[in-house]
């Protein structure tokens, strides 16, 4: 799908981990930009499932284990069903690239593939809290506040 929309450097990320947390998800580069979208992975472990519906029976290793494979291949699903969307609202010229990928896309230079969107969300925050704008990148307009 990506290939045939002129993506290339396509990268599968299939577990990584990143501090104590572990996620699935897709990197490529498309015109010069870096897009990277990833979704975090349940804890194995976590109660939903270790019991049945309802929470009525305890499943076993094994059975727990089948449920969080088949938790990760939904997952997969439904961020292959994200990028789709996106990719027709760009081909029926619904929206362009940059609209439907900004959040995603990598910053440049930055070490560990920090999306706009993870630098972002957290000055857009802060922005609404104190009504003042954020500088669009980070070390670009700053003024030392």
């Amino acid at each position: 799908m990506l290939k045939n929309f002129g993506a290339m450097n396509i990268i599968p990320l299939d577990g990584v981990m990143v501090g104590e947390k572990t996620f699935i998800g897709i990197m490529f580069d498309y015109e010069a930009r870096r897009v990277r979208m990833t979704v975090e992975l349940p804890d194995p472990e976590s109660e939903q499932f270790h019991f049945s519906p309802g929470m009525r029976n305890l499943r076993s290793a094994a059975q727990r284990h089948q449920f969080w494979r088949k938790e990760i291949d939904r997952l997969w699903r439904a961020l292959a069903f994200k990028v789709k969307a996106r990719l027709v609202s760009i081909e029926e010229k619904i929206s362009d690239f940059e609209e439907e990928f900004f959040y995603d896309i990598v910053v440049p230079g930055s070490e560990n593939h920090e999306t706009i969107g993870q630098v972002m969300r957290p000055q857009l925050a802060k922005a609404y809290l104190t009504g003042k704008l954020p500088p669009l990148l980070p070390g670009i307009g700053e003024t030392g506040s």
